[in-house]
């Protein structure tokens, strides 16, 4: 959605990206380069390294790309409550089902 909102409104686009959200994705890049050197310099092979960039995706390459998203695009307080209600249903369902099946 942000890079659409991106290359449809161009340069008359008010979302910009602050410069902690600049800072946040510069360390997160440092860190992957700090993981390639460290794979390098114990010699892990091709894949292990792999392996563990995606796991550093998984896990760090999140933060910024969240941080992006929630300064470009605007979320209604509505659509943030629907999505909680939602994922709580789910939850208790998930919650019953084993209990249930027990007894």
């Amino acid at each position: 959605m942000a890079a659409l909102r991106w290359y449809v409104q161009g340069s008359e686009s008010k979302a910009m990206i602050s410069a902690m959200i600049w800072l946040w994705i510069a360390s997160g890049l440092l860190m992957l380069i700090a993981l390639i050197i460290g794979h390098i310099d114990w010699a892990l092979g091709l894949g292990q390294t792999i392996k563990s960039t995606i796991g550093w995706v998984k896990g760090w390459a999140l933060i910024p790309l969240f941080l992006v998203i929630g300064s470009v695009i605007n979320i209604k307080p509505e659509m943030l409550i629907r999505a909680i209600c939602i994922l709580a249903f789910h939850s208790f369902i998930l919650l019953v089902l084993p209990y249930s099946s027990a007894l």
